[in-house]
């Protein structure tokens, strides 16, 4: 069963993402969503593990990791739209607890005020690299839009709230170090 607004995500314990460089991959979980790239052949996994539950076998060329999940906010569950997933490096000069910390407590009222268009916003920490290939990284943002025109057009409430954004990532997140991709939620 496919879930993709984390519904059963509360009565499961572990949860991974992985990012594919062609879907569909060799992968069927139970609780688990596929989402395609908008723009080329990747694709992000999501699944949600019993704690008891190995990690399955990955294709190869996937980047994986086991993540804790922190909804900020949901205001379309179950809605189909886009959602941009970032792979976020923290500056070095902070810890992992440190940038935790901030990105939930600080960052996340900050994002509710001044992204308008945001109807998801999910931070997964990440807590380890499940192959050993994965980028070093630090959390995996999900921020969901109903369209791509509600992504670029309404991304920020004004410049003065595109500048508050700008101002608080700076003081936590490496964005030269980071990636993205825009996926289509719900995509088989």
């Amino acid at each position: 069963m496919a879930i993709s607004d984390g519904t059963l995500a509360s009565a499961l314990v572990r949860k991974i993402v992985a990012l594919l460089p062609s879907a569909p991959p060799d992968v069927t979980l139970e609780t688990s969503t596929i989402e395609r790239s908008v723009d080329d052949d990747a694709a992000v996994l999501f699944a949600w593990l019993n704690d008891d539950d190995e990690v399955p076998s990955l294709p190869a060329g996937v980047h994986a990791w086991e993540v804790d999940e922190r909804v900020q906010w949901n205001d379309a569950p179950g809605a189909a739209g886009v959602k941009r997933v970032i792979f976020v490096h923290r500056l070095p000069s902070i810890d992992r607890d440190e940038f935790a910390e901030h990105w939930s407590n600080d960052h996340a009222p900050l994002a509710r005020k001044h992204h308008p268009a945001l109807r998801r916003y999910v931070q997964n920490v990440v807590v380890s690299r499940l192959t050993d290939d994965a980028p070093d990284i630090d959390g995996i943002a999900e921020l969901s839009f109903a369209s791509v025109t509600d992504m670029r057009e309404r991304m920020f409430d004004s410049e003065e709230g595109r500048a508050v954004i700008a101002a608080d990532v700076d003081t936590f997140i490496d964005l030269a170090a980071g990636s993205r991709v825009v996926v289509a939620e719900g995509t088989p």
